[in-house]
């Protein structure tokens, strides 16, 4: 096998050749560098093992031929890399340990869990306000998922004034956020980052979602709510999403209260509702041919030059 990376349990097929044996070879392998052999006398090029846990593993195999002119070993240094399928998180959880694969060693926090998630794996947050100091960067293919359905329920919220940061970043296209709320994000001079969510050019999806309260300061450049460049964000709701001092807001370029949708970005299903501003701006500007704004609603929305929807 190359290097795999994914979730447990997995099956895994190994393969193995050696040049210049005499004979009949067989094989050793070694599926989890412990130096026990889990399969001996092996006599096909080809080997499959179930890994039913998640972890890092070394494999090791060793060849003989009847001549005895082997034994050869190879060993591949952590070539199996396995996610938990299902990850948790919970605030009040007092007994964690990674990589948190059961609700009773449930991580306290969304960053730990982040750290052991790629491959596709779920991790599902319970009830409760989490804060962050630092942005949730999705670049692999994981979901984080709030366990209730319901988006008021998890609450991910930026705890530092003067963060330059969103509050999630999604750069893949298996990466997918839902049932949770992002809350207090911010930024100040970043022109193409969404206080409160970010798709880059490697896509994501965010369904189900709830993004609030969320501002820009400093020289009034950036997008307080959802600024996408791909991606989707559908079936969400954008509200309260201001800028600081609104009198200096800089509408020229990609400049949006609720959204900026630009690249292949989409934004389907979805509610804006209350954005004011006294300044000439826009709840949701659409910024290219290629993205698009399906059956969205704007309400209770009053900017200064009365252009809630642009594109």
């Amino acid at each position: 096998a190359s290097i795999v990376k994914g979730t447990a349990p997995v099956d895994v097929t190994f393969s193995a050749t050696v040049i210049g044996a005499s004979g009949t070879v067989t094989y050793d392998w070694d599926f989890n560098g412990d130096g026990v052999y889990e399969r001996e006398g092996v006599t096909t090029d080809d080997v499959t093992y179930r890994y039913a846990e998640a972890g890092v593993y070394t494999v090791s195999v060793r060849a003989h031929d009847s001549a005895q002119a082997l034994p050869a070993e190879n060993t591949k240094t952590d070539c199996i890399s396995l996610a938990p399928a299902v990850v948790y998180v919970n605030l009040d959880s007092t007994t964690a340990a990674s990589p948190f694969a059961t609700p009773d060693t449930a991580a306290s926090n969304i960053v730990d869990a982040l750290a052991v998630a790629y491959g596709g794996s779920v991790i599902s947050v319970a009830k409760g306000w989490y804060p962050i100091k630092a942005p949730i960067v999705l670049t692999e293919n994981a979901s984080i998922v709030g366990a209730t359905g319901n988006p008021s329920d998890v609450v991910i919220s930026n705890t530092i004034n003067g963060a330059n940061n969103s509050i999630a970043l999604l750069d893949n296209a298996g990466a997918r956020i839902a049932n949770v709320s992002l809350f207090g994000g911010r930024t100040t001079t970043q022109p193409t980052i969404g206080a409160g969510l970010t798709i880059e050019l490697g896509g994501g999806t965010v369904s189900n979602c709830v993004i609030a309260n969320c501002y820009g300061s400093g020289n009034q450049t950036a997008t307080p709510g959802a600024y996408l460049k791909s991606g989707l964000l559908t079936h969400s709701i954008v509200e309260d999403c201001r800028v600081q001092f609104d009198e200096y807001y800089n509408t020229s370029g990609l400049r949006a209260l609720g959204a900026v949708v630009t690249g292949d970005g989409r934004v389907e299903n979805s509610l804006f509702r209350n954005f004011k501003s006294n300044a000439f701006g826009h709840v949701v500007q659409v910024a290219s041919s290629a993205a698009k704004l399906v059956n969205c609603t704007v309400v209770d929305s009053a900017l200064g030059c009365n252009h809630e929807l642009a594109g």
